[in-house]
């Protein structure tokens, strides 16, 4: 999806990126008990991405700076994979995209004692995504009907989007950005901002080189 490859964490992925480490690993001039050891330690932590959908991306930079135009690849492509649960998934699943340690499920414990120490109650409540946003093929022939991957053509070059496109991308973000809001009155202003951006053009059809009619987005 533009300029991201999504991969599905595997056991021969995580094979191969290991062996991939482990190249360069052995190409340094520590003694080889110390190679054996951060080979091992890289597995280890190489395991932590099993089931996860990994997101690749390639550039010509030094290792953080890679890292920082990787991030805001990905965080462009979550938006279009933010409005595909919001579609296709019910609301009270609670079905969430992000980032690795960014959505994760958990049970919240709240203890609530009386003052006159007469009653007390231990409340556990479920938080954050009741189902995991599968990335399967069914998905994927879903999310290419309702236009999500047409969208994402459009960030492959990003200097020949047209002033539409561009209106109906920031649009997206900000759908997206509504998904991730825990106050009702911040979804509500986001999805406000989100829906009058497209009024902002006073003539829509007039900038798109391509015809949206069949687009649902």
């Amino acid at each position: 999806m533009g300029n991201i490859l999504l991969r599905k964490v595997t056991d021969n992925f995580l094979d191969d990126l290991a062996q991939r480490i482990d190249a360069v690993t052995l190409l340094s001039l520590n003694i080889p008990e110390e190679k054996n050891g951060y080979m091992q330690i890289t597995k280890q932590r190489l395991q932590h991405m099993r089931g996860y959908v990994c997101a690749e991306f390639s550039a010509v930079a030094e290792a953080q700076r890679a890292v920082e135009r990787a991030e805001e690849e990905v965080r462009v492509v979550l938006n279009l994979l933010r409005y595909g649960p919001a579609v296709l998934y019910s609301k009270g699943l609670r079905v969430a995209v992000g980032l690795q340690g960014e959505v994760q499920p958990i049970i919240r414990t709240t203890a609530v004692l009386s003052k006159d120490g007469q009653n007390a109650e231990l409340l556990m409540s479920h938080k954050g995504p009741l189902c995991p946003f599968d990335l399967c093929e069914n998905t994927i022939a879903s999310m290419e009907r309702i236009g999500i991957l047409t969208m994402a053509k459009l960030l492959e070059e990003p200097v020949k989007q047209t002033d539409f496109e561009q209106t109906v991308l920031r649009s997206i973000h900000w759908f997206a950005t509504a998904q991730t809001q825990v106050e009702g009155e911040s979804e509500l202003l986001n999805l406000i901002i989100g829906r009058l951006l497209p009024l902002s053009l006073k003539e829509p059809h007039a900038y798109s080189r391509r015809n949206w009619s069949g687009e649902k987005l």
